[in-house]
């Protein structure tokens, strides 16, 4: 996974509460996400017991999240590049 990690040419983390667990394991992995996106925070999903199923319309506010920051990601340099 690290190989993978280390050849991408940016990161999405995605996060399912406050606690960022997600970006802080790939900050303390060595890399530096593009772009963290917090469930709770930033698309207003209210986290669920870890059982428990997210309805289709929170799946879609997730996905739309996720696909715009890749989208957005295109047209920006990655984290650290001399642009």
């Amino acid at each position: 996974m690290l190989n993978k990690t280390r050849a991408a040419q940016r990161i999405i983390t995605v996060d399912g509460c406050p606690l960022n667990c997600a970006r802080k394991i790939v900050e303390q992995a060595g890399f530096v996400p593009y772009k963290t996106i917090n469930l709770v925070e930033d698309c207003g999903i209210k986290k669920s017991p870890p059982q428990a199923y997210y309805g289709a319309e929170e799946m879609q506010v997730a996905v739309k999240a996720i696909v715009d920051a890749i989208k957005n990601s295109q047209f920006s340099p990655p984290p650290g590049s001399a642009d």
